[in-house]
């Protein structure tokens, strides 16, 4: 796992080179995304490692699951009862869990990425606004 973190270090450190410095809404962007990306590839891969023995999530995996579900379909409309029938968990028990690790709403995270990805849209488009 250091190894991993290493890595991602690096190319942290690589496109810090490459892309504009300050507060450049572009660069914001790609950071936004990469983050994103590595997050949902790293769970995806690495989630099952995670499984007890009888096949049930561990908690700390289930909401890093929530994670990557908010990710992969944040462009459809998500409601906390779909998450709480999709994962087998209460509806408190998934914003409680997701708030203790992200310090953000399920929600509020799904708003907050659509508003990356708009920004994101916004200044790499071709089209006049």
């Amino acid at each position: 796992m250091v190894q991993g973190k290493e890595v991602i270090k690096s190319i942290f450190n690589e496109l810090s080179v490459l892309l504009p410095q300050g507060k450049n809404v572009l660069a914001s962007s790609v950071y936004d995304a990469f983050a994103y990306t590595l997050t949902a590839l790293y769970y995806e891969n690495f989630k099952n490692a995670y499984r007890s023995e009888q096949g049930y999530i561990k908690k700390d995996v289930l909401i890093k699951d929530v994670l990557v579900y908010l990710n992969n379909n944040y462009r459809e409309k998500i409601t906390l009862d779909q998450l709480s029938k999709k994962f087998r968990a209460s509806v408190s028990y998934i914003c409680h869990e997701f708030a203790k690790e992200y310090h953000i709403s399920p929600i509020n995270y799904v708003i907050q990425r659509r508003m990356t990805e708009a920004k994101f849209a916004l200044t790499n488009t071709e089209s006049p606004l």
